[in-house]
């Protein structure tokens, strides 16, 4: 199985400081973000084997900011 990230491997990770919000489409701290969607981030850890229980299934790397995690789409957001 290929390897999905986690909750716990974004905030693990050094290069990745931001993500975007999905309500006001700012980009905050990642744990701020954490505080704030804590309710969600929770299950996002991979634990049901479902792809949509990963960080990746919603968020992708901003081409522009390589530091952010931006939604992929409306969809995920």
């Amino acid at each position: 199985m290929k390897y999905y990230s986690t909750w716990n491997d974004i905030l693990k990770n050094k290069q990745i400081s931001n993500i975007q919000d999905p309500i006001i489409e700012m980009e905050l701290d990642k744990y701020e973000f954490g505080k704030i969607y804590k309710e969600i981030v929770c299950d996002l850890q991979g634990n049901d084997g479902y792809f949509e229980s990963y960080i990746d299934y919603y968020f992708t790397v901003n081409p522009l900011k390589s530091f952010v995690l931006s939604f992929k789409g409306e969809k995920e957001k």
